[in-house]
C-alpha cells in the first residue's frame, strides 16, 4: 500500500508495487543490475514510499470492482490479537464445558439404559448371549 492518501494501490507483489510507483507516481529508485549490499538494501527498505504489513482483500475475483483494497487501516494490530487469543481462549474453554456437559448426559443415560425393569429387561435368551452388555458399548457412542 503506499503512504499517499489518495492512491488506493494494493499489492503484495514488490515488482508491481514498483511498476504502479513509475508509472502513477513517476518515482523510480533507478536501481542498476546485480546484487544489492546489505547496507543498500536496508537503506531501501526504509526509504520506500510504500507500507509493508498492510492486511487487504477483495470481495470479487474476477469483473468489475475486483481490486484489492486495505482493510484494518489505523488499527493497533497487536493489541487486536492478543485480544483476539484471548477470546480463542474463552472459546476453547466454552467447547470444554460442552463437550464435559455432553459426556454427562451421555453417561446418565448409559446408567438409566444398565437400570433394568420388567418392560426394558433383555429377555433370558439376550442375556445368556451377551449381547446386552456387547450392544451397552455402541449405546455410548
Amino acid at each position: 500500500s503506499t503512504t499517499e492518501p489518495d492512491c488506493r494501490f494494493v499489492d503484495a507483489d514488490l515488482r508491481r508495487i514498483r511498476e504502479h510507483l513509475k508509472a502513477e507516481h513517476q518515482w523510480d529508485l533507478e536501481l542498476k543490475g546485480g546484487r544489492r549490499s546489505a547496507t543498500t538494501a536496508e537503506e531501501e527498505r526504509n526509504n520506500t514510499p510504500w507500507r509493508s504489513g498492510a492486511l487487504y482483500q477483495r470481495l470479487f475475483l474476477t469483473g468489475f470492482r475486483s481490486e484489492w483494497f486495505e482493510v484494518a487501516r489505523g488499527l493497533n494490530l497487536d493489541q487486536h490479537r492478543s485480544q483476539g487469543h484471548g477470546s480463542q481462549v474463552r472459546l476453547q474453554q466454552a467447547i470444554d464445558a460442552f463437550q464435559s456437559k455432553g459426556n454427562n448426559v451421555r453417561s446418565q443415560e448409559a446408567g438409566r439404559i444398565d437400570a433394568e425393569n420388567d418392560f426394558t429387561a433383555p429377555n433370558p435368551w439376550l442375556r445368556r448371549l451377551g449381547s446386552a452388555l456387547h450392544l451397552k458399548d455402541f449405546s455410548e457412542k
